[in-house]
């Protein structure tokens, strides 16, 4: 892999920089993956770490995103509560769909691979919500399926959505992954014992293993660059 390293100049919320790495192949490339971290779980962490290999390998470019929103402190006003949650949504909202359209900015890409983990699920949401006009795959790790938004945009993309989560993970549902699975839109892969972090309590050996299993997936789910999208870069 022949990569270079930089950042981009991204104006965010409240015209503030939106931290970020771009990993620019120094041959020419037709698709960006971007990283939407969670809360508290960075780009620098396995799930991540080892998706962008897998982007990396493909010949992508990838931008990192790499904001960190701490918690929010407990607020007794719950009016106040709610004014902090908005305020929250608003600038990850801002953040995002600064980055990626920066993003986009930087080569004439025809594809775009979005990997979101738990809060990055949301900022999936609204960056699929301005309609990208070009190829979307989309990588929803530990997604917050409880939220009625991210289950609709899971299921918008028949055929180009990838699903992992454990049986562990406060937002996983059975019923619910059991149908995506059964329907044959979404590839779909369930981790028994593993957690929102996709580690399976007290058992090193077995996170490995369930790691090496969604890489596998994922590396067999998204697409190979092909030499003709290339050579329109």
């Amino acid at each position: 892999m022949n990569v270079e390293f930089t950042r981009l100049t991204i104006d965010g919320y409240r015209d503030q920089q939106v931290p970020n790495q771009f990993l620019r192949q120094v041959d020419a490339t037709t698709t960006l993956a971007v990283l939407l971290p969670g809360q508290g779980y960075t780009t620098d962490m396995p799930l991540f770490y080892y998706a962008e290999w897998i982007c990396l390998e493909r010949g992508w470019d990838v931008l990192r995103v790499d904001y960190d929103y701490r918690s929010l402190e407990y607020e007794e006003s719950l009016d106040l509560r709610r004014k902090r949650l908005e305020e929250r949504k608003q600038q990850i909202y801002s953040d995002v769909e600064a980055a990626f359209m920066v993003g986009l900015q930087q080569r004439d890409y025809e594809t775009v691979a979005l990997i979101g983990k738990s809060l990055g699920t949301r900022a999936m949401v609204h960056i699929l919500s301005q309609e990208p006009k070009m190829d979307v795959w989309n990588v929803w790790l530990t997604p917050l399926i409880g939220e009625s938004e991210v289950r609709e945009y899971i299921e918008q993309h028949p055929g180009q959505t990838f699903v992992a989560i454990g049986t562990e993970d406060f937002a996983y549902d059975e019923a619910y992954a059991g149908g995506l699975s059964d329907s044959g839109n979404v590839e779909v892969v369930v981790v028994k014992g593993a957690d929102h972090s996709m580690d399976i309590s007290g058992d090193i050996a077995g996170s490995i293993r369930a790691m090496g299993g969604v890489m596998s997936r994922l590396d067999a789910f998204l697409p190979r660059e092909t030499t003709a999208g290339m050579a329109n870069a």
